[in-house]
């Protein structure tokens, strides 16, 4: 039993002495009782008059109270009280760590001091209101500390309501966010760098791709065919009872036939040249022919207008998309029609692959390791284009590309 004892002596012989303890009852239950005990005469003789009052409820609130101030004073977050007309009436430890000012510099003032935003009657009233309707408010506050130095806090406020319904406190709970702005800016920075540089390394690619391209068209093929001529010229000196000779000269011109196929054709992969001479329209149709040639997959066209003429560089980014797709498609698909549309509307082209494959899956449309798809995308975010993947079980995957068409 636990006692606190409290005696009060009333004129010279009436004495009240008060005892709060704690007890285990029948059941096992803990109880806390208040007992009064008082000395009183009655007709010549002491007695003891004791009262017993049950104030289990109300210890537990008060230790309830306790341990939740503990808990605020050592809370990371910035916790504050203020009445109905925003005086602070209670800080915890970190409201002095974030604003710079002792509790006892803040309660009693108005929060005005420490809030660059209520000083405005309008957004106080909106504020208000907004925990009027929802029973909360939350939002970023612009806030200066003691110094003078201005910072953007996080907050949430609750208020506390009478009987009557009106507000009675507001309890508000905030926290800095400037670090977490400028982490945020920082990371859109490098986000944006690494895309500028990863469309400069695609520019100078292309450039390189196009001069190399350029370089075996020109020297190697041409130097290839000079040789071929030079080797047939040889070929019919060399006298016909010399069929070893005869031979050799033929394999070696079949072999310089071989060889000349082969540049043009890396020439191509590298930079077709329909790209450069013809557009965008002849390269796809081309780069389709030759799908449809190498895989067997089926692959259908429909352009629309005819005639669509788009600049050099934009030409490049979709022809380069519309390869990325169909290699996605022979490897992964497993599909027999692929249809293939270019249009131009609402001042946007518009290429749309589909294919009738196994479907690709939301997991596989935003895994990380699908580096096809995110050089898509990365390819149309300098056009401030868009790109939309979608696929269904057994029906396919549909590939649209959008970029603005210049003026």
């Amino acid at each position: 039993m636990i006692k606190q004892a409290q005696k009060k002596q009333t004129g010279d012989k009436d004495i009240t002495i008060h005892y709060s303890y704690r007890i285990i009852t029948k059941s096992g239950n803990v109880k806390w009782i208040e007992q009064y005990s008082k000395t009183i005469t009655f007709e010549g003789k002491n007695a003891d008059l004791i009262t017993l009052i049950d104030i289990t409820e109300r210890k537990r609130a008060e230790e309830d109270k306790e341990r939740l101030f503990k808990a605020v004073e050592i809370a990371k977050e910035a916790v504050s009280i203020q009445s109905a007309d925003l005086i602070t009436v209670y800080a915890n430890d970190a409201m002095e760590k974030l604003f710079g000012y002792k509790k006892r510099e803040l309660i009693g003032k108005h929060v005005s001091i420490l809030d660059t935003d209520v000083t405005s009657e309008s957004t106080v009233r909106q504020i208000v209101e907004d925990i009027e309707k929802h029973g909360y408010w939350e939002g970023e506050v612009h806030n200066k500390r003691k110094d003078g130095s201005e910072f953007i806090t996080y907050a949430s406020t609750t208020a506390i309501k009478g009987k009557d319904g009106k507000i009675i406190d507001f309890i508000s709970t905030q926290h800095d966010i400037i670090e977490r702005r400028r982490a945020e800016e920082e990371l859109r920075d490098s986000r944006e760098q690494l895309r500028n540089l990863a469309g400069h390394l695609q520019s100078v690619r292309e450039e390189e791709r196009t001069t190399i391209a350029r370089e075996i068209h020109d020297e190697l093929a041409q130097a290839l065919t000079a040789l071929k001529m030079d080797i047939s010229w040889l070929g019919k000196r060399i006298p016909k009872d010399q069929k070893i000779l005869r031979e050799k000269t033929r394999a070696m011109t079949e072999l310089t036939d071989t060889t000349i196929k082969t540049v043009k054709k890396i020439s191509t992969e590298l930079r077709p040249g329909l790209l450069d001479d013809l557009g965008l329209v002849a390269a796809i149709e081309w780069q389709a022919e030759e799908f449809q040639n190498r895989t067997g997959i089926t692959c259908r066209i429909d352009v629309d207008p005819e005639d669509i003429m788009v600049g050099e560089k934009r030409s490049t980014t979709l022809f380069r998309i519309f390869q990325e797709t169909l290699t996605n498609i022979a490897r992964h698909a497993h599909a027999t029609t692929v249809t293939v549309s270019l249009k131009e509307k609402d001042s946007s082209l518009e290429l749309r692959v589909r294919d009738n494959g196994k479907g690709i899956t939301k997991e596989q449309i935003s895994d990380p390791q699908s580096f096809g798809l995110i050089g898509i995308r990365e390819r149309v975010h300098p056009w401030k284009g868009e790109v939309k993947i979608s696929g269904r079980p057994g029906k396919g995957t549909t590939v649209v590309v959008r970029i603005p068409v210049a003026n």
